[in-house]
């Protein structure tokens, strides 16, 4: 879709453009601690590259790029794992209907107790592998899978989930990157599996400006759900990754997606989350809208709006606690919902 890949990259450059003609009066220094908060090797080489830092931080700016696969000599690698147990709370463990009965033309119709959807407390156990390797002339390929087995006891239902991804990234410039991935996903519920495939494509440009460093990304991807009534559906996203003083972080996401036939779907979506220590731990806020669209419903379309807002709280390097709220207002009363989500991650 060459109309969708430049949109993505006309809001990329207009958005770092906007942000770089703002005054900055913080130091370089000062979003550092926020730039390594950020999880993006790219942003914290940026940061530690700017000018008026000393010497050191452009010695550690390269040594983050060549821990990513960049600016290395072919061979390069390295790979990291994690595992660990979870325990949370699930407001569909079987991938039920979120109502018990419908009503057609005046009568009250039971929806059988099997398929509708089932809340409790799922424990298990997760594993992630990530392995990076540098091919050379700044190009890296990156490779993630994962997975998790989870159990309900109550409900004595299982819920099991599995991905995995393979990216090539491109150092095009210091402050320009591009990238290109494939990935699958599957998860298995007591009413049926559900598979995906995915290809995504995008570039991420970086820039100071405003007291803070900032990498906006701009990425189309086109998402396949496998089986018999499979389709595809193409996206689009823009989203803005932001380091500034006082060791903070924030996000703010924009989402487009193209209408299905008969299909529910993805719409449009905005997010916006907020990162810092506080009280001494690293505490996190997210806030996500997301409307759906595309489907039927007894006859009618049907249109979904959902909001979210999640607080996650690091206990220490490996654990962590979360909780949340969640609403859906539905065009079918049926599907209106609101709810709790808690969750406990412990990393070894």
């Amino acid at each position: 879709m060459p109309f969708l890949s430049r949109l993505i990259a006309f809001m990329v450059f207009t958005a770092a453009y906007a942000f770089s003609v703002l005054p900055a009066s913080a130091g370089p220094q000062d979003v550092l601690p926020g730039a390594m908060m950020s999880g993006s090797p790219r942003l914290l080489a940026f940061a530690l590259d700017q000018p008026g830092l000393p010497d050191n931080a452009k010695i550690a700016a390269r040594k983050v790029l060549a821990d990513a696969g960049h600016d290395v000599v072919a061979g390069f690698h390295q790979t990291d794992t994690r595992v660990g147990p979870f325990l949370r709370y699930d407001s569909n463990l079987n991938g039920g209907v979120p109502f018990d009965t419908i009503s057609v033309g005046g009568y009250k119709f039971l929806i059988d107790k099997e398929s509708v959807a089932a809340a409790g407390i799922l424990v298990g156990a997760s594993a992630d592998m990530r392995h990076i390797r540098g091919l050379g002339n700044g190009l890296a390929f990156e490779a993630q899978a994962g997975g998790s087995l989870g159990y309900a006891p109550e409900e004595k239902l299982q819920k099991h989930q599995a991905g995995a991804q393979a990216c090539l990234r491109q150092k095009a410039s210091s402050s320009l990157y591009l990238h290109g991935c494939v990935e699958a996903t599957w998860q298995s519920v007591d009413l049926g599996d559900e598979a995906h495939v995915a290809a995504r494509a995008g570039l991420s440009k970086l820039f100071a400006a405003a007291d803070g460093v900032h990498e906006a990304t701009g990425e189309v991807r086109f998402d396949r759900l496998l089986g018999p009534d499979g389709f595809t559906q193409p996206t689009a996203s823009l989203k803005l990754l932001s380091a500034w003083e006082n060791a903070t972080v924030t996000t703010i996401g924009i989402d487009l997606g193209k209408s299905v036939e008969d299909r529910m779907v993805m719409k449009r979506g905005v997010s916006f989350g907020v990162t810092k220590p506080i009280a001494g731990k690293l505490t996190s806020l997210e806030v996500e809208w997301q409307e759906n669209a595309g489907g039927m419903f007894l006859g009618k379309p049907r249109e979904d709006r959902n909001l979210s807002l999640t607080v996650t709280r690091a206990i220490n390097e490996r654990l962590s606690v979360s909780a949340g709220v969640f609403k859906t207002n539905s065009s079918a009363d049926e599907f209106d919902r609101s709810g709790v989500q808690v969750g406990v991650n412990w990393r070894i």
